[in-house]
């Protein structure tokens, strides 16, 4: 708490979450490659093991820091977010790549800075 009549609040805020484990059906390379061939890029999944894969979890860091003037007639909010700071990666999408003839999974994944100002009344 802070301000003269100990009204304002300054916070710092982090959360850690564990996700993932995801599961996902592995492609067939041998039927997207087909496909591929045929003028149709999509990745072909092997449906008879269905879900039998499983990806590795991921551990996303958020952080927030905040500082609200409480007024008479409404309260103003400043804060600070930053999501994923540790820019871990989770799957994104598969691709066939005619090349190496594989699939290829790709990963997504940012770190993204966010300010706002709130006002409540």
């Amino acid at each position: 708490m802070l301000g003269k009549r100990k009204q304002n609040v300054l916070s710092v805020n982090g959360k850690v979450t564990v996700q993932g484990g995801q599961r996902y059906t592995p492609a067939d390379v041998t039927a997207s490659k087909l496909n591929y061939e045929a003028g149709r890029p999509d990745v072909v999944y092997d449906e008879t093991k269905a879900f039998s894969e499983q990806y590795d979890p991921a551990c996303i860091v958020d952080f927030t820091i905040s500082y609200k003037i409480t007024g008479k007639k409404c309260n103003h909010t400043i804060a600070f977010e930053g999501l994923n700071l540790l820019q871990k990666k989770v799957p994104y999408e598969n691709t066939y790549n005619y090349k190496k003839n594989t699939v290829e999974t790709y990963d997504s994944g940012i770190s993204l800075p966010n300010v706002y100002y709130r006002i409540s009344f």
